[in-house]
């Protein structure tokens, strides 16, 4: 551990904290976003307005803006106990059918343009300083003459977006650090793609992409880094897109994979096709050793011993109120993410044993939910009076992100002089 970041616990050890000022620091507090997928981050609001632009009706689970069911604008800036209720209907099943109604919104590179700055603008206020955002490449209109655009189009555009807002970042740090003369000024956020396979989608196009994702690395783009594999588990396998991840290492590509979303070992008595063919599934992921796993809820406990005594384990990104919602631990909470949150099946276990995980957001479009709101719902699931626990787990997953050594060395050292001046 660097000793850095040991004095950093030692400066956390002396500090008290109340209820409140603890929320105020995990607000402050620079954070790490390595689990976030581009149209589940669109805005509300912005979802409304491209649907009624483009005569796409909604159906109810998404565009609900009911209070009960709903927190207001203020009500989330303000991290209240209400934001901790959430009674959205949000199965797995249901989230890819509101991706389905995202993907008829947004049809053109304008509105990509848009939903993706929006997704950087909210992420960079909530104190992000790194960001991994990753989306499916897809056929879209120019915007201009109904002229369709490449794949390849799609993707340049997201980067484009990166790339000039990195400057605008670096710009409104420099103008602040001039001007603010007293507190802590936040830190500018760098971010990166990961382009990703759809597992509803032929194993052909999932090959398309990960040459389109080789290509562009290859070229000596330093935004493309990293292949992940998403969308409903029960379609397609990993064997058959495995040379998709082959091609993908071997042009210098990280991978990302989405498992344990479903059980991969039938309830007692119960024999039931679809968990064997789940276990399979798992085993196959496991057996390539991708850089990180996505989820990882409902491993059998032999697989996650088989993870713990990996001489390299593989990092794991955990997003706190989409594991929630689509396990439906709150329904019986009245949709309370707290208690439901303490009934997850893995999070403290891999926090008391100091397994290797990441804190994201997912979707944070459609979990109503942000980087801030995931690190408040831990602390209190868990009955954190200190963000000691916190603070280690953020710097820690500097470990896990897709980038260079020296540049993990360069976010880690102006995260923990961030922290220390807090």
């Amino acid at each position: 551990m660097p000793s850095s970041l040991n004095d950093l616990q030692a400066i956390l050890r002396r500090r008290e904290f109340t209820p409140e000022s603890l929320k105020e620091y995990l607000h402050q507090l620079p954070k790490i976003e390595l689990h976030a997928h581009l149209n589940g981050c669109i805005r509300e609001s912005t979802l409304l307005q491209l649907a009624s632009q483009r005569d796409v009706t909604l159906s109810s689970l998404l565009h609900d803006l009911q209070k009960e069911t709903h927190c207001s604008e203020e009500e989330k800036h303000n991290e209240s106990h209400k934001d901790k209720i959430n009674k959205k209907r949000r199965s797995l099943t249901e989230c890819f059918e509101i991706f389905a109604e995202i993907g008829k919104c947004v049809t053109d590179l304008g509105a990509l343009r848009r939903i993706a700055q929006e997704a950087l603008e909210d992420f960079a206020n909530k104190g992000v300083v790194y960001l991994e955002l990753r989306s499916t490449p897809k056929i879209l209109l120019d915007g201009i003459d109904g002229i369709e655009c490449t794949k390849r189009e799609y993707v340049e555009t997201i980067i484009q977006v990166m790339q000039e807002f990195e400057v605008e970042e670096l710009i409104r740090y420099e103008r602040d650090m001039d001007s603010v003369k007293e507190g802590v000024v936040r830190l500018p956020m760098k971010c990166r793609y990961i382009v990703s396979i759809n597992r509803a989608q032929s194993t052909d196009v999932a090959m398309e992409h990960a040459k389109l994702a080789s290509d562009l690395v290859k070229e000596g783009n330093i935004y493309m880094v990293g292949l992940d594999l998403s969308g409903d588990p029960f379609k397609n396998t990993f064997k058959n897109l495995e040379p998709c991840f082959a091609l993908a290492r071997n042009a210098g590509l990280k991978s990302s994979i989405h498992c344990g979303e479903i059980p991969c070992e039938a309830a007692l008595n119960d024999d039931n096709l679809s968990t064997d063919i789940s276990h399979q599934e798992t085993n196959d992921i496991l057996a390539f050793r991708p850089d990180r796993l996505g989820h990882a809820l409902l491993l059998t406990d032999v697989m996650f011993e088989e993870l713990e005594k990996l001489p390299e384990k593989i990092p794991i990104e955990c997003c706190p109120t989409s594991n929630v919602m689509t396990l439906e631990l709150a329904t019986h909470y009245e949709g309370d993410l707290v208690h439901g949150l303490q009934r997850h099946p893995r999070l403290e276990k891999w926090l008391d044993s100091g397994y290797p995980i990441s804190i994201s957001t997912d979707d944070p479009g459609i979990f109503n939910t942000d980087p801030t709101m995931e690190l408040l719902l831990v602390a209190e699931a868990l009955q954190m009076k200190s963000p000691l626990r916190i603070v280690t787990l953020i710097v820690n997953a500097i470990d896990h992100i897709f980038e260079s050594d020296s540049l993990k060395a360069e976010i880690r050292d102006a995260m923990i002089n961030f922290v220390k001046a807090l």
